[in-house]
């Protein structure tokens, strides 16, 4: 057979073909829309201009962390500080939260700063500072970090911490048995924290996610409580994707309502649908929500939850 020879001859046709003009066939030629090259994060980083220090003192020296020679990462993050500060008055106590702060990146000069947990409980804030709002980003099978162009703190001065005690770089005793022990911890490593970096009367807000629902309000109410605007200016409070309560009400409660709105994207057929609404009402699932979970509320949802209805029926 001569392969190598027909194998020229298609190839010599097709040539010519694409240089006949489409007018020969009566068509005219369609031009493909050019790719879109447009990169945010190279626009990010060709146009950034990094402001000059603003947190940087003789308290603040010790915390400082180059930006240019972080691990792994190849380009400047900005005006950073990490490092522990303990969670009471005494300069000596051996229980200390583990901080990475931001300066705003944009040059404001607002005087404010935002507070960033991760949920858990026990899960490192830092999740959410490399993984989804900090300055650069390192996802899950991703070959290097790289900078992000939607960070936070292009808005606002951020900080990320380890809380409480025990989770994450944070040190110490382990001693929160409640959130209320939990916002304590924070109260006391705030105070050295504003101190430290001179932040006295800067208005402060407070994010965060997953059993962070349950953090932010308890040290928001303590910070309010405190009643000293100087450390503690509270102003303003976001969760999301948040836990606000047992996981009992939170899930098994809401998935009918869940598959009933998304009905277009979760086709169950008409039996199983049947079946999980039947089991809805039979659990007391319906009955809960209705009480519980309208609005406005009818008051507090009962305390032990997992005795007001059924999930063995």
């Amino acid at each position: 057979m001569r392969v190598p020879e027909i194998v020229v001859g298609l190839l010599s046709v097709a040539a010519v073909a694409e240089t006949r003009s489409w007018q020969h066939v009566g068509k005219k030629q369609h031009n493909k829309p050019a790719r879109n090259t447009f990169s945010p994060v190279d626009h990010y980083l060709a146009t950034r201009q990094l402001p000059k220090p603003r947190f940087a003192n003789n308290n603040t020296t010790k915390f400082a962390v180059n930006g240019t020679s972080i691990p792994d990462v190849d380009f400047d993050v900005g005006e950073s500080y990490s490092g522990y500060l303990p969670i009471s008055d005494d300069p000596n106590d051996k229980n200390e939260l583990f901080f990475w702060f931001f300066a705003n990146s944009e040059g404001s000069d607002a005087k404010e700063i935002l507070l960033w947990l991760n949920g858990g409980p026990g899960c490192s804030s830092f999740e959410g500072l490399i993984q989804e709002n900090g300055p650069f980003l390192w996802q899950y099978g991703t070959f290097k970090p790289v900078p992000n162009p939607w960070a936070w703190t292009r808005l606002i001065n951020t900080v990320w911490v380890e809380q409480p005690i025990g989770t994450g770089f944070s040190r110490g005793e382990v001693t929160a048995t409640g959130e209320e022990d939990v916002a304590k911890q924070m109260l006391g490593f705030w105070k050295n924290f504003v101190e430290t970096f001179s932040l006295q009367g800067y208005k402060v807000y407070i994010a965060g996610e997953s059993y962070a629902g349950l953090y932010c309000p308890y040290i928001a109410s303590a910070m309010l409580d405190a009643n000293d605007t100087t450390h503690y200016d509270l102003s303003g409070l976001l969760i999301y994707d948040a836990v606000i309560g047992n996981d009992l009400v939170q899930d098994p409660v809401t998935t009918v309502p869940f598959v009933d709105y998304h009905r277009n994207l979760i086709p169950f057929n008409d039996s199983f649908n049947q079946h999980i609404h039947e089991l809805h009402q039979s659990c007391g699932f319906a009955a809960y929500q209705d009480t519980y979970l309208a609005y406005p509320p009818p008051g507090p949802q009962p305390s032990n939850f997992s005795n007001t209805f059924s999930t063995t029926r």
